[in-house]
């Protein structure tokens, strides 16, 4: 990944072994394909071009899971207590007209206490093969899917304008330690979970209760059901939350370190008046 000073020529890329992918405007995030397996010498010879404000490898990001998988977490009534939550709920229990986009894993979409609150998008008429509302993205009713290159895989683009828990996703339930953190399946529902803990519907007598029971979720993949994903899946994530009118952003992602990608997608949400909220500890 690297931002250009100016949009590059083909044959200006071709020389230096790269091949475009695609580029996040609003944040100058161009994604690029190099013809070695080690993109050392291919960023080398771009940030020696001149070209270039910085270039990158395409780094891994996971989820920061800090939820708990109790099943009665979300009845956890002390923990409202202590957040000041009943007296905020008499005051408000939220509004329809805040759009959360939730940049994580999957999210079921069908969750009896989520599905009134999954953000639609008007602009487009569903499964007919059209961008309707010309965002760049097709058939992207409730979100979309910027999985992108699957850890472990061909390194082939899987992302769609699905983001809900697919039943044929990769390494999805199969028991097995895909990522090699000690933890099989470790991130499956993790999506979800958040997007319960921000807006399940309260006082409907049905599972649990969330933080804000009114407002719209939309829902923006990145990661598999290991809790892996890549960080330009997440630059395009932020772009696209942020163009199709998110108010606030959550990010209950980690890294160790932040990428000079991820660090212009982020500056470029806030820019454009986004609440972003993220993990903490």
């Amino acid at each position: 990944m690297a931002s250009f000073y100016a949009p590059p020529s083909e044959e200006r890329l071709l020389g230096l072994g790269l091949t475009l992918i695609d580029h996040a405007a609003a944040s100058n995030v161009t994604r690029l394909r190099g013809g070695e397996a080690d993109p050392t010498a291919a960023l080398a010879r771009l940030r020696a071009s001149g070209l270039v404000a910085w270039a990158e490898p395409n780094q891994r990001l996971r989820v920061a899971d800090l939820i708990p998988d109790d099943p009665r977490y979300g009845e956890q009534a002390d923990v409202w207590e202590l957040l000041g939550a009943p007296a905020a709920w008499e005051i408000t229990t939220g509004s329809r007209a805040v759009v959360v986009a939730v940049i994580d894993g999957a999210i079921d979409l069908d969750h009896p206490d989520l599905v009134s609150n999954i953000w639609t998008n008007v602009g487009e008429i569903p499964d007919n093969g059209i961008d309707d509302d010309e965002n760049g993205y097709v058939d992207d009713l409730h979100g979309y899917d910027f999985l992108g290159d699957f850890p472990g895989g061909t390194g082939a683009p899987q992302e769609d304008n699905d983001p809900d828990v697919q039943v044929g996703d990769v390494a999805a339930g199969d028991g097995i330690d895909q990522d090699g953190d000690g933890v099989a399946d470790g991130a499956v529902g993790h999506g979800t979970r958040v997007a319960g803990v921000i807006a399940a519907r309260g006082n409907d007598g049905l599972g649990v209760t969330g933080t804000a029971w009114r407002v719209q979720i939309m829902a923006v993949r990145v990661t598999d059901p290991e809790g892996s994903g890549f960080f330009s899946s997440f630059v395009r994530a932020l772009e696209y939350a942020t163009a199709n009118g998110a108010d606030i952003i959550n990010i209950s992602l980690a890294s160790t370190f932040l990428p000079e990608s991820a660090r212009a997608a982020v500056e470029a949400a806030y820019g454009a008046g986004v609440v972003l909220v993220g993990a903490g500890g």
